[in-house]
């Protein structure tokens, strides 16, 4: 089914990655549960979806990561039925639905500010300032490395600059660029650098994140926790959910609210307390 998808539509690298380790995934489970290196897909027994289930959970996997293995396995069956190997689909009726997010992981201001003035060996400064380019521009690491100012920084008549930028995961099937304010720590980095930041793989840039983030207090730093950071900083500040959206490149504004709806509830709640005394 992966070559089939591969082959009919344009699929990025990290989607087939995905898929790839689902596939290996449920190669396991073959192995392990039904004691068999291949199965045809009408030996599929009823019980499939409470094998899943009990399968995950006891290799550890957390609730959302059970729910997407077995909506890979319901995939798969509705693909069977469609091409007629199947009569019906034993997993029609599984509950996949994913669990809503927790808290967005993300840097305080007083964090952000520590981590621009800490001083640190050159390739680990190199690192905190990718680090912190993501979180004032919000871009994935992989849009970081796609970046080119020639290409996406554009300046409007008033001289106001932005960065416009087609989001690397939803290119396939959105054109409309990201359109993110370059401010003041931004400029910052870009002027540093020469506009140009230096490529660093994920592996030595969060290798490195881990031994900064313990620096200013922040346990498991990552490349992912700078685009939330981007996110929260600008929901915090006031900027209006529909604007973070088109910074962040969401394909709508329920996305957002979705990913940001814990940081929502304790900024009314913080914006509001003045009113309640």
């Amino acid at each position: 089914m992966v070559e089939y998808r591969v082959k009919t539509f344009k699929i990025t690298k990290g989607t087939v990655e995905t898929w790839e380790t689902r596939r290996k995934n449920a190669a396991e489970f073959i192995r392990d549960v039904l004691h068999k290196e291949d199965i045809r897909v009408d030996y599929i027994r009823s019980t499939l979806e409470d094998d899943l289930i009990m399968y995950f959970n006891t290799k550890g996997f957390k609730k959302i990561h059970v729910s997407r293995q077995v909506s890979a396995w319901k995939s798969v069956m509705s693909f069977a039925v469609k091409k007629r190997h199947l009569k019906y689909n034993p997993l029609e009726y599984a509950d996949v639905t994913i669990p809503p997010p927790g808290m967005p992981k993300f840097l305080t201001v007083p964090q952000l500010e520590k981590l621009s003035k800490l001083s640190l060996p050159f390739e680990m400064r190199i690192v905190a300032d990718i680090f912190l380019f993501q979180c004032y521009t919000g871009m994935s690491i992989v849009d970081v490395y796609n970046f080119n100012p020639e290409e996406h920084i554009f300046r409007e008549l008033d001289g106001t600059e932005w960065i416009l930028i087609v989001r690397k995961k939803i290119e396939r099937w959105a054109t409309k660029p990201c359109k993110i304010p370059i401010l003041p720590e931004t400029r910052r980095i870009l002027e540093k650098y020469r506009s140009k930041l230096p490529v660093l793989s994920r592996w030595t840039l969060n290798d490195n994140l881990k031994v900064i983030g313990a620096m200013i207090g922040y346990i498991g730093l990552s490349t992912k926790v700078g685009r939330s950071t981007a996110g929260t900083f600008l929901i915090n500040h006031g900027v209006r959910l529909e604007v973070v959206a088109e910074v962040l490149g969401h394909a709508n504004v329920r996305t957002t609210q979705r990913i940001y709806a814990p940081i929502l509830v304790e900024t009314v709640k913080s914006q509001t307390l003045h009113l309640m005394a």
